[in-house]
């Protein structure tokens, strides 16, 4: 790096700016190997198929990516989510607090609070070899979980304070250029930051002064945020990016940027990229990875066989890993200007699909269908893993017995060989029947017309 792009620098700068590009600080690569052998640890695995202290089935939701993008699956998560939120028969755990305990982050950062208190503590008491090893430990906590620290109040300032203090410690231990390393990360966080006597000791004035000098002059550069896949969601120390990677252009200081992902089905991930500033352009490329173990991997082999058979393989696998009973599986099929939603119930205990649900949606249609088809999916379904054989088909009511009973005798009878004889029998007698009877009533009824006669003539 020549002295011409600093446009003026002074030979202090530029040594200073040397030593500590040349430093290797072990936290500005926080995905080499050393950095993840001290990284926090990861969330725990998900418990076995265990019931729920209150005996309610567990149930999580995926809604499949094909022929609809990631827009239309996470929407359809967030709403149909409410809906099962609310059904008290169940316990409902979105798949991303499954895979990445939201818990679990929150507890860790807790840590990472207290070990920032206890570095305090220790550089007090100038043990500044335990007060480093609790900072850096804070430091990569923060880092990992940047978005929910920014999330959950302050913004990121425990992670700008904690780098300020480490600068602190490493320049009482006598390290000149890990303090000026420190800096850098502590003004591309919070560029507002000067030397203040409230945060830092009056023999650090000439060194804060210069680092700040520096990160100044370099002036930021453009950056482009990536990602492999893309589609991520990032943020940019701290600040969540507008756009799913590939971002637009954004400016970005010189120095250590940190840029954090966010992607369905891959774990989060944190990395530094050393920005040069000057106005120039960069592109920070992040290649993102499965969880441990690709718990998703089941249901992913699973969804080509959702419409098959009742009992899909690889799904009991996914239930297990993921520590449910239930699964609510989603798929999309694009046609136009609408939406053909499939759900699937699946339950892990009789290791079957319970029910099909189909529902078509238009453009802006998406929740209010997502809605409706989480109610729908379990509606007249038993949720207590008891087994539910098919219904035994319903015999013939007595109409339909008698019918048939008729339609048949009638049949046998038709295909006698006397059936002629006794029809032209019948129908004989019929018609002797009907000539003997009509006489006898003409008889009567001139018998009738008589007797009117004579009682009309004896008046």
């Amino acid at each position: 790096m020549s002295l011409t792009r600093w446009g003026g620098a002074t030979l202090g700068l530029a040594a200073l700016l040397a030593a500590s590009w040349a430093h290797a600080d072990e936290l500005s690569a926080a995905t080499s190997p050393e950095a993840a052998a001290a990284a926090p640890a990861q969330p725990p695995p998900a418990p076995a198929n265990l019931p729920a202290s209150d005996g309610k089935p567990r149930l999580t939701l995926h809604a499949y990516e094909e022929d609809a993008g990631i827009p239309i699956a996470q929407s359809f998560e967030a709403a149909a989510g409410e809906r099962l939120a609310g059904d008290a028969r169940l316990h409902y755990q979105p798949l991303a607090d499954l895979l990445e305990p939201s818990e679990f982050a929150l507890r860790a950062l807790g840590e990472a609070d207290l070990a920032v208190a206890d570095a305090e503590k220790a550089f007090a008491e100038m043990d500044l070899d335990h007060a480093k090893k609790l900072l850096k430990q804070a430091i990569l906590t923060y880092q990992r979980y940047l978005p929910l620290l920014q999330a959950r109040g302050g913004n990121i300032e425990p992670l700008r304070d904690a780098w300020i203090k480490l600068a602190k410690t490493r320049f009482f231990d006598g390290n000149a250029d890990g303090a000026g390393d420190a800096l850098r990360y502590v003004f591309v966080l919070d560029p507002t930051v000067t030397f203040n006597p409230k945060q830092f000791p009056p023999q650090m004035k000439k060194a804060v002064v210069e680092a700040k000098l520096l990160f100044e002059t370099l002036g930021t550069g453009k950056l482009t945020v990536d990602s492999d896949p893309p589609g991520a969601v990032a943020w940019l120390n701290g600040v969540r990016l507008a756009k799913p990677t590939p971002s637009e252009p954004v400016d970005a200081p010189a120095g250590p940027n940190l840029i954090s992902y966010q992607r369905r089905g891959y774990a989060p991930s944190s990395a530094i990229f050393e920005n040069g500033g000057g106005g120039e352009a960069a592109h920070a490329l992040q290649s993102l990875s499965r969880y441990p173990g690709n718990p998703l991997g089941p249901l992913d082999r699973a969804r080509l066989s959702l419409d098959a058979s009742d009992t899909p393989p690889h799904l009991k696998g996914a239930a297990q890993a993921l520590g449910v009973e239930l699964i609510l599986l989603v798929r999309f099929e694009r046609s136009g200007a609408h939406t053909r939603i499939t759900a699937y119930l699946y339950d892990a205990r009789p290791d079957r699909i319970l029910k099909r649900t189909t529902r078509v949606a238009g453009d802006g249609e998406v929740d209010v269908a997502a809605k409706t088809l989480a109610v729908e999916a379990l509606l007249g379904v038993r949720l207590d893993g008891a087994s539910q054989p098919p219904h035994p088909a319903r015999g013939p009511g007595w109409f339909a017995r008698f019918s048939d009973k008729t339609k048949t005798d009638f049949t046998r009878f038709y295909k006698w060989k006397y059936f002629w004889y006794v029809v032209g029998g019948v129908a004989g007698a019929a018609v002797i029947g009907s000539a003997v009877g009509g006489g006898v009533a003409a008889q009567q009824h001139q018998r009738s017309v008589n007797n009117a006669v004579v009682l009309f003539g004896g008046q």
